[in-house]
Protein backbone atom coordinates (compact mmCIF):
# COMPACT_ATOMS: atom_id res chain seq x y z
CA UNK A 1 0.00 0.00 0.00
CA UNK A 2 1.08 3.47 -0.57
CA UNK A 3 -0.20 7.14 0.65
CA UNK A 4 -1.65 9.29 -1.97
CA UNK A 5 -2.57 12.38 0.03
CA UNK A 6 -0.40 13.21 3.66
CA UNK A 7 -2.20 12.15 6.11
CA UNK A 8 -1.87 13.64 9.81
CA UNK A 9 -1.53 11.94 12.83
CA UNK A 10 -4.65 10.34 14.33
CA UNK A 11 -6.54 10.64 10.80
CA UNK A 12 -8.64 8.27 9.30
CA UNK A 13 -7.36 6.19 7.01
CA UNK A 14 -9.90 5.62 3.97
CA UNK A 15 -9.79 4.46 0.19
CA UNK A 16 -9.62 8.32 -0.32
CA UNK A 17 -6.11 8.48 0.92
CA UNK A 18 -4.54 5.35 1.11
CA UNK A 19 -3.46 3.95 -2.61
CA UNK A 20 -2.16 0.05 -3.47
CA UNK A 21 0.88 -0.08 -6.05
CA UNK A 22 1.32 -3.86 -6.91
CA UNK A 23 3.51 -5.42 -6.17
CA UNK A 24 4.72 -3.81 -3.20
CA UNK A 25 7.51 -3.77 -0.28
CA UNK A 26 5.00 -2.86 2.71
CA UNK A 27 1.75 -3.95 3.72
CA UNK A 28 -0.25 -6.91 1.77
CA UNK A 29 -3.51 -6.01 -0.27
CA UNK A 30 -5.37 -8.58 2.02
CA UNK A 31 -4.00 -6.44 5.20
CA UNK A 32 -6.43 -3.07 3.02
CA UNK A 33 -9.80 -4.40 5.06
CA UNK A 34 -7.59 -3.79 8.22
CA UNK A 35 -5.87 -0.86 7.39
CA UNK A 36 -9.52 1.40 6.45
CA UNK A 37 -11.14 2.98 9.49
CA UNK A 38 -8.17 2.76 11.35
CA UNK A 39 -6.20 6.01 11.95
CA UNK A 40 -2.31 7.24 11.71
CA UNK A 41 -0.36 6.88 14.40
CA UNK A 42 1.90 9.53 13.33
CA UNK A 43 2.13 11.84 10.08
CA UNK A 44 2.18 9.70 7.26
CA UNK A 45 3.83 12.08 4.21
CA UNK A 46 2.33 12.00 0.75
CA UNK A 47 3.87 8.86 -1.71
CA UNK A 48 5.17 6.94 1.71
CA UNK A 49 4.74 2.80 1.77
CA UNK A 50 2.45 2.37 4.68
CA UNK A 51 3.54 0.13 7.70
CA UNK A 52 2.25 -1.59 11.11
CA UNK A 53 4.01 1.26 12.73
CA UNK A 54 2.10 4.12 11.71
CA UNK A 55 -1.15 2.74 12.03
CA UNK A 56 -2.77 2.91 15.51
CA UNK A 57 -4.65 -0.12 15.29
CA UNK A 58 -2.71 -3.40 14.48
CA UNK A 59 -4.21 -6.29 12.29
CA UNK A 60 -3.18 -8.59 15.33
CA UNK A 61 -5.50 -5.78 17.77
CA UNK A 62 -8.47 -5.99 15.54
CA UNK A 63 -8.57 -9.90 15.08
CA UNK A 64 -7.91 -11.00 18.98
CA UNK A 65 -10.92 -8.75 20.06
Amino acid sequence: MIRVAEVSGGKALTEHNIRIIWPGHDLAFKCLPAVLGSHAACRIPRVTPVGWEMIRQTWFEIHEA
